[in-house]
Order: C-alpha cells, then sequence, then structure tokens
C-alpha cells in the first residue's frame, strides 16, 4: 500500500502508512473468526469419498456405487472438481490442510478481494472494519464448512472484482477472467449460475455495457462444458418446488428475521438507511447486484452469507466519500485489530479434532463394522452420517441416503428416509407445507426398503428406542455413547451376532471400568480412556472421582489441573473443583462454588445434591435422627 502524499508534498507519517495495514489485518483475523469451525462437516466427508472414488477409477459413475436405495438411479455428481480438490488435500494434510484451505477461501473472498477493489476504486480504509462485522451478521459461521460453496464464495467475489476493473479500465482480459473461472464454477458448485446472473446487472446498468453482455452470454456457453452439458444450466433452479427437499433441508428454510437471524435484519435497515443517505453516490450495478442478494437471503438463510459478500463491496464504494477525521485513521485501525483479536481469541479455545469427531460422527461404530465383513451391507443410516459412512465404510456397506440429496436420491427415500428417522414430527412438517407424508410406519418403511442392518443415532429420531422395544423384529447387536446397531431379528442373524467381534473401544472400556468399581482395575481402565482422549471432559472428571473416593488427592488435582487446560468451559469443572476442596477439607470454599455454580447452572442435579449434603440438616436433628 503506497503512501499519498499530504498538501505540502511530503510523504504521510508513518502512523498513517501502518494504519491501513492495521486495517486489514484487524479484518483478516475477524472473518477468520467467524469462519472458524472446528467441527467437521456431514457433507465434508461425502465430497472427499466421491473425490477418492474418481481418483481410484478415472471415471465419472453412470449411477451411483455407495448406496442401495439410489441403486441404477443417475448421479448428477456436479461438484466433481472440488472433489477431487478435496481428496487431494486430506490426503496431504487430512482435517489441517482442508481446513487452511476453508480459512483461505473466506478470507479471500469477504476480505482481500473486496479490500483491493476499495483501495484502487479510491475507497477510505476505515471501511474494512465491515467486513467482519458483515460476516458475523450474513451467518458466515454456519455457511463456512469444507462444502462446494467454497468455490462459489471465491469466484463470486472474483467476478465481481474483475467487472469493478473492467468498468474502469477497459481491458478485456477482465472479462476473459470472468468467462474462464466459470470453467471450474459449473464443474464445482450449483450456484455457477451467480456468475452471468452478476454479469447481466452490470451489463444492464453500468458503463462499458455492451461488452459486458457479451462476455455474459459466452460465460453461460462456457458453462456448457461440463459432464452434463446444457442440461446442467437448469440445475440451479432444481430445489426451487416445494418438495420434501426443500422442506427437510434447513438451509434452505426461510430466516427468522427477529430472533436467531435478527443481526441480519438489523444489517440490512443499516444498509438501507446509508443508501437513503448517500443516495447520490450508489454504483447501480452493485446496489443492484446487492438487492437482489439481500432478498435471496430474506428467502432462505443459506443466501445471507453472499449477501454478506456484496455488501463488503457495496458499502465501501457507497461511504467512499465519508472520510473520517485524520487524527481517528490510527486509532481505528488498532480498534479494527483488536476487534479480530477479540472475536478470534475465544475460536481458538474450543476443543477440535477428536472430541468433535467422537461426539458428531459414529467413529466406533464404523470400525466395528468394518472389522465384521460377515455382517448384511444394506444399512440404514441417519441422514447427517451418510457422508461419513461412504467415506470410511463405502462402497462396501450401501447407505440409505446422505447429503448429495436431490442430486442423486429420488424424493421419496429423502421423505421415507427421514420418516424413519424422526417420525410422526416429520409427517407433521409435511402435512403443514401441503405434502403427503407416506402411509406406512416406521418399522414398515425398514422392511418396503430391504434394510438389512440399522445404525441409528442415540440422540436423533427415537429409531434406536423403537427398533429396541419388545416386539420390534429388532435385536441390539452393538451400543456406544452416540450410536447402535441393529438386526432384524432372524435366526440367521442371531447365528451372525454369535460372531460378531466388537473393537475394544470406549464404550467397551467404561463397561469394564464399571464392572470393577472400587477397584484398582477400575482406575486402570479410566486412565487408559483418558490417555485415549485427553481432550474428553467427562473421561477426566469420572477419573478425578474415583481417585478422590480411593484417596488419591495428589492424582485427582493434576487430573483436575488438566481438564482446566484442556477444557477450561467443561460444565462440571466447578463441581469437580468443589470435590477436591473437600477433600483438602475446604468446606467453605466449596460451598460458595457450587451456590455460584448452581445459580448459573440449575439444571445440575449433581452440584444440588452435593451442595445440600454440605447444608446438613439443622442442629440436633442428626442427633434424634442417629437415635
Amino acid at each position: 500500500m503506497s503512501s499519498d502524499t499530504g498538501p505540502s508534498g511530503a510523504k504521510e507519517n508513518t502512523p498513517s502508512r501502518i494504519a491501513p495495514w492495521l486495517y486489514l489485518i484487524g479484518a483478516v483475523l475477524g472473518v477468520a473468526a467467524v469462519a472458524h469451525s472446528p467441527l467437521p462437516a456431514a457433507d465434508t466427508w461425502w465430497h472427499v469419498a466421491a473425490g477418492d472414488y474418481l481418483w481410484q477409477t478415472r471415471s465419472f459413475p453412470s449411477t451411483d456405487p455407495f448406496s442401495f436405495t439410489a441403486d441404477g438411479h443417475p448421479w448428477t455428481n456436479h461438484e466433481w472438481l472440488v472433489e477431487l480438490l478435496y481428496s487431494s488435500l486430506y490426503a496431504v494434510g487430512e482435517l489441517t490442510a482442508l481446513y487452511g484451505f476453508r480459512t483461505l477461501a473466506i478470507v479471500l473472498a469477504f476480505v482481500l478481494l473486496p479490500a483491493l477493489a476499495s483501495y484502487r476504486g479510491g475507497g477510505q480504509v476505515h471501511w474494512w472494519i465491515l467486513f467482519p462485522i458483515l460476516a458475523w451478521a450474513g451467518e458466515l459461521a454456519y455457511y463456512c464448512d469444507v462444502r462446494a460453496y467454497l468455490v462459489t464464495y471465491v469466484l463470486l467475489s472474483l467476478t465481481v472484482f474483475a467487472l469493478l476493473e473492467f468498468q474502469k479500465s477497459g481491458r478485456t482480459g477482465w472479462l476473459v477472467l470472468c468467462a474462464t473461472v466459470q470453467i471450474f464454477w459449473v464443474n464445482s458448485h450449483g450456484a455457477f449460475i451467480l456468475g452471468p446472473a452478476v454479469m447481466g446487472v452490470f451489463g444492464l446498468l453500468g458503463p462499458r455495457r455492451k461488452p459486458i453482455l457479451l462476455a455474459c452470454a459466452a460465460t453461460l456457453l462456457v458453462a456448457c462444458l461440463n459432464p452434463y452439458g446444457v442440461s446442467m444450466l437448469l440445475f440451479p433452479f432444481s430445489l426451487l418446488q416445494t418438495d420434501a427437499f426443500s422442506v427437510g433441508l434447513n438451509e434452505w428454510a426461510p430466516p427468522d428475521l427477529l430472533q436467531a437471524q435478527l443481526p441480519y435484519t438489523l444489517t440490512v435497515c443499516v444498509a438501507a438507511l446509508l443508501t437513503v443517505w448517500k443516495r447520490r453516490s450508489i454504483s447501480l450495478p452493485l446496489f443492484f447486484s446487492s438487492l437482489a442478494f439481500v432478498l435471496l437471503g430474506l428467502k432462505a438463510w443459506r443466501h445471507e452469507p453472499l449477501a454478506a459478500l456484496l455488501l463488503c463491496y457495496y458499502l465501501p464504494a457507497l461511504l467512499r466519500e465519508v472520510r473520517p477525521p485524520r487524527k481517528v485513521l490510527l486509532p481505528g485501525g488498532l480498534a479494527t485489530l483488536l476487534l479480530g483479536l477479540a472475536m478470534l481469541a475465544p475460536r481458538l479455545n474450543l476443543t477440535v479434532w477428536e472430541l468433535s469427531m467422537m461426539e458428531k460422527f459414529p467413529v466406533d461404530a464404523v470400525r466395528a463394522l468394518k472389522q465384521n465383513p460377515q455382517l448384511p451391507r444394506h444399512l440404514w443410516n441417519p441422514y447427517g452420517w451418510g457422508g461419513y459412512l461412504l467415506w470410511q465404510a463405502g462402497p462396501d456397506y450401501q447407505v440409505f441416503y446422505d447429503g448429495r440429496a436431490h442430486t442423486v436420491y429420488p424424493e421419496a427415500v429423502y421423505r421415507d428416509g427421514n420418516l424413519i428417522q424422526y417420525g410422526e414430527p416429520w409427517a407433521r412438517v409435511l402435512q403443514s407445507r401441503g405434502l403427503q407424508p407416506p402411509a406406512a410406519g416406521r418399522l414398515e418403511l425398514l422392511a418396503s426398503y430391504s434394510v438389512q442392518i440399522a445404525l441409528c443415532n442415540k440422540e436423533g429420531g427415537g429409531l434406536a428406542e423403537v427398533l429396541s422395544a419388545p416386539g420390534s423384529g429388532w435385536f441390539l447387536l452393538y451400543e456406544d455413547f452416540v450410536s447402535t446397531i441393529h438386526l432384524p431379528d432372524t435366526p440367521e442373524n442371531r447365528t451372525l451376532a454369535s460372531t460378531f467381534q466388537r473393537p475394544r473401544d470406549e464404550w467397551a472400556i467404561m463397561g469394564e471400568a464399571s464392572a470393577a468399581r472400587g477397584t484398582e482395575t477400575e482406575l486402570e481402565r479410566l486412565r487408559e480412556l483418558v490417555e485415549r482422549k485427553p481432550r474428553n471432559g467427562l473421561y477426566r472428571t469420572t477419573l478425578a472421582l474415583a481417585l478422590l473416593e480411593r484417596q488419591h488427592l495428589e492424582e485427582a488435582v493434576e487430573q483436575l489441573e488438566q481438564l482446566r487446560r484442556h477444557s477450561p468451559h467443561y460444565l462440571l469443572l466447578p463441581y469437580l473443583q468443589a470435590r477436591v476442596w473437600l477433600a483438602e477439607g475446604r468446606v467453605e470454599d466449596a460451598r460458595k462454588l457450587l451456590e455460584e455454580d448452581l445459580r448459573r447452572h440449575p439444571e445440575l442435579v449433581q452440584t444440588k445434591q452435593l451442595l445440600d449434603s454440605l447444608k446438613g440438616p439443622p442442629s440436633g436433628v442428626g442427633e434424634q435422627q442417629q437415635q
């Protein structure tokens, strides 16, 4: 960033040269903080699995190789290019490489390109502080997973940047760039149609209209360069009708503008007021492009990040003539930097890899499936676990459905699968939207699809309880902390169950510890769990409490300190601290801590029980009861 010269011809002083970098670094940190999510998305895994399959076979499958419900149904794998990319990144650096790419893509789209456009357009660096605010208000935190839409963020931002540069310079190379990126875009994500759409707006309303409109037409022709040809141009509109997919996929739901999405509502209102205030500074192409995405965000909340992206270009351009006093340049830069640091710091405290994977996906259950190849292969699974199963167990185990949704599955499969998973609540949702739910019940649907084995989420839908109930015609084969595996109750499957080899997972080790309660074996098993998963607060708390019962105070205190270091926000941390203080004789300190903890979390039963035990009966009552 070059230095400007003042009225006297002298160069700006050092603080003025530093300030733009402070704004930029602060904006980068803030947006990176919004995009920092330690939980892998369900769809990340099927992207990697599909990429692995493409690399291995060197061909496009004409039908789906991963599921039995879509057997023979065509798979519109329009995201094949990004699948190859994610597969390669995971092969190089696993989740670290994927998350690094995600952060780079988000920062490039929401900060670096808009900042460069603002800087080259004569805008004020002060307004770069808006970038992290817009990213936060636009719900980017919910739509920054390692999914194909990362490509849309980058290429949409690059398209807008190129159009702005062409309007200023008239260099046709910028239009060639727009057409070139379309080749990558149409083979990476279904939102490729946004490129020609934005070009059309610029071509109708901005300067140099004719070449932009010609380039827009060329971009549409280029979009036909994909495995599915011209038919791909209609794909982006496939979810506009009301069907089970549009009803069931949460990201397509309208936003809750007065509660969950209130920041987005306020952002739109502020942008409208600024537009009225600076109406003479409006760039019509940016205004109408931003307006279109804002309206899309009002229809489905998954579009809110796209609206925020366009506002990252529109608002700095709108406010380019609003120059705050020069004396606030450096303090404003420092404030932006502090804002970015404040947004990023708490995000880095989140427990990332092992614990989140164990809690969100059936890691141990899939290990059990792979260790027992004699089990049947037509697998019922929750929708959110389908992608993980594709990656870890497919195509050997054929899934019921997964996040590829309407690109491969008939609507009936998605509708029936959700009824199996959620039961009556899903039927009511369908009816509320004018759709007819299946007439069959959950068990009947499982039978109608010839499901041979069921993997259930213990936290979602209650199917595990249904299959475990007497008379269901199913029996429990496997259980861990998050999942169960059931088989139809037939003589053949009972024979299979007798040959089932259970991996020695955390659930099994915890069972061994419970069976050996009060012995040294219990402590050995709990120490093994902590060694396997050092960030798991439940394991450390259970070990520390067992140590306190055996009067191993020094090791219990060590476990408390490790818990505080690894999981400083763990809910049972105050309870464990109080137990340690009681063992040390600090009764009053323990009582005060428990009272404070119970005020914050009145739902903690064990905290209330311990506090009640410390209060005890009134004086004299104890002796009478003993007598």
